[in-house]
């Protein structure tokens, strides 16, 4: 049972990287929950945001700065208490902005709630990590 609620979490994940890396607002917004605690933090100083409405601004300002998008997660970390859990993996991103590819190493970690048997993000938190130590 534990495998199968942890797979569901991770499954709720994926689709909203998936809904995120096709730039559609709407279908990534609808795996976030519709609370006033709702909290995501990106890397640069202005990824904060707070609620819908600043998540909806955050996504809107992050795909007018991208022209296309993808991502490969590694295996996730998942631990479940109840009907909250939290997630952290490393992923990459392959970004096209500008004409230009990158790829982005990052951090994802997510905390995400049971509401109405459907598990919905309540904080996420993106970050990239420091360069290689010598």
């Amino acid at each position: 049972m534990r495998d199968e609620v942890k797979a569901h979490v991770w499954a709720t994940v994926e689709a909203m990287l998936d809904a995120y890396c096709r730039r559609d607002v709407q279908a990534t917004m609808a795996y976030f929950a519709d609370t006033p605690e709702l909290v995501c933090i990106g890397s640069g100083p202005r990824e904060k945001s707070v609620g819908h409405t600043g998540l909806r601004q955050g996504l809107v300002r992050d795909f007018a700065d991208t022209d296309a998008m993808e991502v490969a997660c590694g295996e996730p970390l998942i631990s479940v208490a109840g009907d909250v859990a939290w997630v952290a993996t490393d992923c990459l991103f392959t970004v096209l902005a500008d004409g230009e590819t990158l790829h982005v190493k990052a951090r994802l970690t997510a905390v995400l709630r049971r509401l109405d048997e459907t598990w919905r993000i309540v904080q996420s938190h993106m970050s990239l990590p420091f360069p290689p130590e010598e």
